[in-house]
């Protein structure tokens, strides 16, 4: 890029930025018009999409791929509590079978069968039902099973046409004691519900931190197109005090030494220039990898989309309240209470609010309150296996056509019955090392979570506190770069008017205009680290999502 080039990039780019000239007034960095204008050589053409920070926020919820991925986990998880209650959903089945004999008979069964050497038979057999699962962990079967009985032996009791025999009643087989009640028997019920609530506090956190992170690149980017601008500037002014020294020179009124110094630093914000351009293009994809996963209208081709941020760069950090923390001097079983010096558990309300609203705590809770769930029912299931099994049919037998099945709840009396009432008892030998090592798996799980909490816990006081004193200094930071600005400025105006009264020339006029560019990007990138820090307070308070409108 030759001389001219830079002269007419610097015109196009060459914007005054707003700065507040009163102190403790917010500096404002106006947008830059175009990022065209800003894009490193050879970027590829393609329409660009200007987005403020809270239309990028709302994209980056809608069309992050992670979050995405993870709401989709969250449906899974949804579909997993659908399937577990469906245990409690009735099924009718239906069995048909043909049974045919044609066979001898043996000396005692001749007696048996009318002293007949052969015997005869065909019957159809039906068996239908519904069966279901009780809360209480009841398996209930409801039956009516008909038969179309034809044999040999019906002619010797003046049995002329097929026998149509039927049964009808019920089957209960109630656990006693593993498996037993409606806490055994929802547990996966339970287990599942559980997983969808962590899955969608675990969208909740994907969501922040993709939010969070997301927000860092916009603010670096507005930070790198602000560089490219200000170095834009500072490079034309570099070359125009060279220039000016080379007709200096050439009139004899500056040396050699003097050219090449100015050379020097031309080729120096040069190079910076074209450092601060190639940070703009990789801000610019990290930005763009944000959104990747947008949706294209309907029918529209995949192509090259290119964006940039609308909003200008302004301080948005605001201070805020440090949660007074004790200095925990012993820990709880659980390592998850604070304890002051006096012995007594103490939590500030602030440090207590903020632990409720971070999703990782959230998720622990719930994870916490699934593992108790598994625990109960491994114990559970340590207990012996005994179930009470009862069984209750009405019998009856007709000729020429199966009888309706709603004449047995009719005044009809129906005398024959068949029962039974039974229990079944199975014991391992050895204690069911199975259930055993489960119940063992289920308390090292729950313990393993406590400890998690614990940890996490005792992050967040950090990070609450850590978090707060960076964006204080972060906040003191602007405020002098914000002062030293204005002093250049101020500077600036007095080496102005010493030039126009011929006390000092003009080089010495772009010198401080040099000097004051530097203080002005300066003061970017202390309000992009005090606008990171504000939200990291956010973040850390489990406020950020609200903050940016999406809660």
């Amino acid at each position: 890029m030759n001389r001219k080039q830079l002269a007419g990039l610097a015109t196009v780019l060459g914007i005054c930025p707003v700065l507040a000239q009163a102190a403790g007034v917010t500096p404002v960095m106006p947008a830059p018009k175009g990022a065209a204008a800003m894009a490193a050589p050879g970027a590829p053409s393609a329409r660009i999409e200007s987005l403020s920070l809270k239309e990028f926020v709302d994209l980056i919820s809608r069309s992050d791929e992670q979050v995405l991925v993870q709401r989709l986990e969250a449906d899974i998880a949804e579909q997993g509590v659908k399937g577990a209650k469906a245990i409690f959903e009735p099924s009718f089945f239906v069995e048909a079978s043909h049974d045919s004999q044609f066979v001898q008979n043996t000396s005692s069964e001749a007696l048996q069968r009318s002293g007949q050497s052969l015997y005869r038979a065909k019957d159809n057999n039906y068996k239908t039902g519904l069966d279901f699962k009780l809360p209480w962990g009841t398996d209930a079967e409801i039956f009516y099973n008909p038969s179309r009985l034809t044999n040999s032996l019906q002619i010797f009791s003046g049995v002329t046409e097929p026998e149509y025999k039927a049964s009808l009643g019920f089957k209960l087989t109630q656990p006693l004691l593993r498996n037993a009640g409606r806490e055994a028997t929802t547990t996966n019920i339970r287990v599942a519900e559980q997983d969808t609530l962590a899955a969608r506090e675990t969208v909740r956190q994907v969501l922040a931190q993709r939010v969070m992170d997301g927000m860092v690149v916009y603010f670096n980017l507005q930070r790198a197109r602000e560089r490219v601008r200000l170095r834009s500037q500072a490079l034309d002014l570099a070359e125009k005090i060279l220039l000016d020294l080379r007709k200096q020179e050439k009139a004899g009124l500056k040396s050699a030494g003097d050219t090449l110094d100015a050379e020097s630093a031309a080729s120096l914000r040069r190079s910076q220039l074209a450092q601060g351009q190639q940070d703009l293009e990789e801000q610019q994809n990290l930005f763009q990898a944000f959104i990747s996963a947008r949706e294209r209208a309907k029918g529209a081709r995949l192509a090259v989309r290119r964006y940039e941020t609308a909003d200008p760069l302004v301080l948005l950090a605001q201070p805020v309240e440090t949660p007074l923390l004790p200095q925990p001097t012993q820990e709880k079983s659980g390592g998850n209470e604070l304890v002051g010096e006096d012995g007594a558990v103490y939590i500030p309300a602030t440090l207590r609010d903020s632990l409720a609203r971070r999703p990782e705590i959230r998720v622990n809770d719930i994870r916490l309150e699934r593992e108790a769930v598994r625990m109960n029912y491994a114990q559970n299931q340590k207990l012996p296996e005994v179930n009470l099994t009862v069984r209750y049919g009405i019998e009856d037998i007709n000729q020429g056509q199966f009888r309706n099945p709603g004449d047995y709840f009719g005044s009809q009396n129906f005398p024959y019955n068949s029962w039974s009432v039974g229990v079944q008892v199975r014991y391992y030998l050895f204690g069911d090392e199975k259930r055993s090592s489960e119940y063992e798996a289920a308390h090292i799980r729950r313990r393993q979570v406590e400890l998690a909490q614990a940890a996490l816990q005792q992050r967040i006081v950090n990070e609450l506190e850590s978090s707060a004193g960076v964006l204080e200094q972060g906040r003191q930071t602007v405020r002098r770069q914000q002062e030293i600005v204005t002093s250049q400025r101020m500077l600036l105006e007095i080496e102005s008017n010493l030039v126009k009264e011929g006390k000092k020339s003009s080089i010495d006029l772009m010198r401080k205009q040099l000097e004051l560019l530097t203080a002005e990007e300066s003061l970017a990138d202390s309000i992009v680290i005090a606008n990171r820090a504000s939200f990291l307070v956010s973040q850390a308070h489990g406020l950020l999502l609200k903050r940016v409108g999406l809660e």
